[in-house]
């Protein structure tokens, strides 16, 4: 769980999430801190430094996004602050392990299950007959 420092800092990325200028030197200032404390603070309270941490936002913002129903992948890294859909989907991919056309189908196919079925697929595996 996230202590309340990281969630204040979760927070002043998310209100930033469409900018891709917002760098860790804003994001420093926007909490008060120097660079060297901010990371020294993150490292601490969430191992992880402050690009990571902004990275993390953005494509998790993005996952979000794709779950709602987004499909252009070029328009949403730019939704979330990439100005590269090169570095999106790298960045995307090394959070997730997939990238954001792989995370879209595999949620596009496990919500039609769904849909479709009315059960999830666990439901189904635990109602399966040994």
């Amino acid at each position: 769980m996230d202590s309340l420092f990281v969630k204040r800092v979760r927070d002043i990325v998310s209100t930033h999430i469409k900018d891709p200028e917002f760098n860790v030197n804003r994001l420093a200032d926007e909490v008060g801190l120097s660079y060297s404390q901010l990371a020294r603070r993150l490292r601490a309270e969430a191992n992880m430094n402050p690009t990571r941490l902004i990275r993390a936002v953005r494509v998790e913002y993005a996952a979000g996004m794709i779950r709602d129903g987004h499909r252009n992948m070029t328009e949403l890294g730019q939704k979330v602050g990439f100005s590269s859909l090169t570095y999106f989907s790298r960045s995307f991919k090394e959070h997730f392990g997939v990238s954001p056309l792989g995370y879209a189908k595999r949620y596009r196919n496990r919500s039609v299950t769904r849909r479709v079925h009315g059960v999830s697929m666990e439901d189904l595996q635990l109602a399966r007959p040994e």
